[in-house]
């Protein structure tokens, strides 16, 4: 059956009311909900801002398998122990304009947090700020 002009024009115009309306099915309060919050989780969408953020610190790589794969059950590592004095600084990533984020004894940290005795005051490019009690410590990033 031949499509006149006419006809034409109605099905695009129905075709770009269908894409109006998809694009904007989203109101803005949903999309920042999917934003990262500032606690280092994300918001669920599903609950919106009701402010449930997950929290994966002290859980295990979910990476990791438990199974071998002819069947044994392999037990999960065990946390490191701390050792005496200011952690030991593995890595980090430096943000002047964002959030930064350290590696400190194999766990992910950023400022204003306790690590072991020690809160983490302030990150700098290649160090970090740390205070226990009264005293302030400087922990440097060295090479490997």
């Amino acid at each position: 059956m031949p499509v006149n002009k006419q006809n034409k024009y109605f099905y695009l115009l129905i075709v770009l009311a269908i894409m109006f309306m998809l694009l904007n099915t989203h109101s803005p309060a949903e999309a920042k909900s999917n934003q990262p919050d500032t606690s280092g989780g994300f918001v669920d969408p599903a609950i919106g801002g009701a402010g449930w953020v997950y929290e994966a610190k002290g859980k295990r790589d979910p990476f990791i398998t438990l199974v071998t794969p002819d069947g044994r059950i392999i037990e999960p590592p065990k946390p490191k122990e701390r050792t005496e004095g200011p952690p030991r600084l593995e890595g980090l990533m430096y943000d002047a304009k964002g959030i930064s984020y350290v590696v400190m004894d194999g766990e992910v940290f950023r400022a204003g947090e306790m690590v072991g005795d020690y809160q983490l005051i302030r990150i700098d490019s290649n160090k970090v700020i740390m205070q226990k009690a009264d005293q302030v410590f400087e922990v440097e990033l060295t090479p490997p």
